[in-house]
């Protein structure tokens, strides 16, 4: 999926004769990603994996997060820097991985060493059973959602290069750390109430 491109990305993905679909304007990492799951969805991928396009990430890897998927003993597989031997360019948001993962462990009792890995591999029927709304700080929402949905979550080891080139659009560490505090809680939130619903509608079915 390429999200508002100026660098005539689809172009060379086409050329190399895989498929790419276009958004005309640039509207955030998570709505490209529902985009992406749908596409994926109807023509009948079992397993998603996602990954940002800045060269970061390891494709050798990509095995060891897909394998627990085929063999059937998780739903979704979170890539994590603080399993491998990660590079962190950012020392404030390196601190900021560790920050928002306890807080994540802690709201849903799942262990998490890394929420806001973009490396990670989910079944299909995941993304199309939960809630997703956001349109840039998406990571947490997917993460979260799928922990409150009884799927199962697992992590793999993935390393992160520093970035060599562009930068991020996802604004400043302050910016980034609001933001992704605001999902962490917006999500939760939603998920405790769908829950609290959900027992109260099975009493009274």
């Amino acid at each position: 999926m390429v999200d508002g491109e100026d660098d005539g990305t689809s172009e060379i993905v086409r050329s190399l004769g895989f498929y790419a679909a276009t958004a005309p304007v640039n509207r955030g990492q998570g709505a490209a990603l529902r985009v992406g799951y749908k596409i994926a969805s109807s023509k009948g991928a079992s397993c998603l994996v996602t990954l940002d396009a800045d060269g970061q990430y390891n494709l050798e890897e990509m095995g060891n997060l897909v394998k627990p998927i085929i063999e059937g003993t998780a739903d979704f597989v979170q890539g994590s820097r603080r399993l491998s031997l990660g590079e962190p360019d950012d020392l404030i948001r390196f601190l900021g991985v560790y920050f928002f993962s306890k807080i994540i462990t802690l709201l849903t009792g799942v262990k998490i060493t890394d929420s806001s890995n973009g490396f990670r591999a989910i079944r299909s029927e995941v993304v199309n059973n939960i809630t997703l709304s956001e349109d840039q700080y998406h990571a947490s929402e997917l993460l979260m959602g799928s922990i409150f949905n009884g799927y199962r979550v697992i992590e793999r080891p993935a390393s992160m290069k520093p970035r060599n080139h562009g930068t991020t659009k996802k604004g400043s560490n302050l910016y980034y750390g609001y933001n992704y505090a605001r999902v962490i809680l917006k999500t939760w939130f939603r998920e405790k109430l769908l829950l609290k619903h959900n027992i109260i509608k099975n009493i009274y079915a």
